[in-house]
């Protein structure tokens, strides 16, 4: 038997609530005489789990019954995008003419791609105003399977997730381009539309799509599902001494623990990230990985796409979280009480930030500026390390 924590009707009164089912075997709700030990236990432990499983997977449930509403920030888009490409069954429509987007959300294209859902863009050419980056971000597409259609102008810029169907998503941006040069970090209005609430946008937008399929005569091929293989240490550590703090670095992939003296060097994870983890480990454990051991893509050309453990810098006060504050949170969500990441010893130069405890880690509930989120920021430190593993 399950039992919900909200009657039906009582829910129907109000909106912002939510079910939690909780397993309850053969124990009904008037069933006072079968209350033994063995069974109160088994109510409590399984109302625990129930309650820490919806808690792990809240924003993903609130976010799968939102009322479409107007969003600010590239963030929001970031959001936004995580849970319509997360729902994709079949097919997944880009428009933009910059794809800027896409390294930070790469691991949730990954994993729709893998599950063999169709991954198409429509974007403008040549893009309006972007740098060297943006063929790159194409190339990458198209060697995990992407179709790229390059067309001279775009109806509107976001996505569009299963249409036709009862079950299409869409997202619209008012950002065109690559943010920071076309539009500001934080203006980009953002909204989320869906079949069941919102037909006549949904259909306005598929006859949209329709035309320029017509028009640029698209022909799909297919999905690629992005096989997950090993990363040689070797490999992992070549690509982080092109880091140009690390360049006399050593390296080591340790078992870090999660205590009073482990800190970070930003005090929030970005909620975007946070929904993307869940469907990596799930990657991962299909493809034999523990967590966050070093592997990467396999790609359609032959190249690879890094999946690298946490980074840390090793300084006499201790271990300072460098990249991957989202995994280590996460880790901690979970209950355990370590994690596996690179440690950095012989580093010269000064943090980029000041450090500050793990335990003031917090999830970010909107766009938040550079600056707010990195203690004492100075851009001339960073560590440049997605460039550095993905020249």
């Amino acid at each position: 038997m399950l039992w919900r924590c909200l009657a039906g009707s009582e829910q129907s009164l109000q909106e912002g609530l939510y079910t939690i089912e909780i397993d309850t075997g053969d124990v009904e709700s008037t069933d006072f005489d079968k209350m033994t030990t063995a069974k109160k236990n088994m109510l409590f432990e399984n109302g625990v789990n129930a309650v820490k499983n919806f808690v792990a997977r809240e924003r993903e449930v609130v976010g799968q019954h939102k009322i479409t509403s107007l969003d600010e920030g590239f963030e929001e888009r970031l959001l936004a995008y995580v849970f319509a490409i997360s729902e994709a069954k079949n097919t997944i429509w880009f428009f933009d003419s910059s794809t800027y987007w896409l390294f930070f959300i790469f691991p949730i294209v990954a994993a729709a791609s893998r599950r063999g859902v169709k991954i198409q863009l429509i974007a403008q050419a040549p893009p309006p105003r972007d740098d060297e980056n943006e063929p790159k971000r194409r190339k990458l597409l198209r060697s995990s399977g992407c179709d790229v259609i390059e067309v001279e102008s775009l109806a509107f810029t976001g996505l569009i997730v299963d249409y036709p169907g009862s079950a299409s998503v869409a997202v619209i941006t008012s950002g065109r381009g690559a943010v920071g040069q076309d539009f500001e970090y934080t203006t980009e209005q953002v909204k989320v539309y869906r079949s069941q609430d919102d037909l006549a946008v949904i259909h306005n937008l598929g006859s949209s799509l329709a035309k320029t399929i017509e028009d640029s005569k698209v022909s799909s091929k297919g999905g690629h599902v992005l096989d997950i293989v090993a990363l040689p240490r070797a490999e992992l550590f070549d690509g982080l001494r092109r880091v140009s703090q690390y360049a006399e670095a050593a390296f080591e992939i340790v078992d870090i623990e999660i205590n009073d003296t482990l800190r970070v060097s930003q005090t929030h994870v970005k909620e975007y990230k946070l929904l993307q983890i869940e469907r990596l480990i799930e990657d991962l454990a299909d493809s034999g990985f523990d967590l966050f051991a070093p592997c990467r893509y396999t790609l359609l050309d032959g190249a690879y796409r890094g999946i690298t453990p946490p980074i840390l810098e090793m300084t006499p006060q201790g271990a300072v979280l460098i990249e991957g504050h989202t995994r280590a949170f996460y880790t901690a969500q979970l209950g355990r009480d370590r994690f596996r990441g690179v440690l950095v010893r012989n580093v010269r130069a000064p943090l980029p930030v000041e450090p500050r405890p793990f335990t003031e880690v917090r999830i970010a509930s909107g766009t938040m500026s550079v600056a707010s989120i990195l203690p004492r920021y100075d851009k001339s430190l960073i560590r440049e390390i997605e460039a550095a593993l993905h020249p």
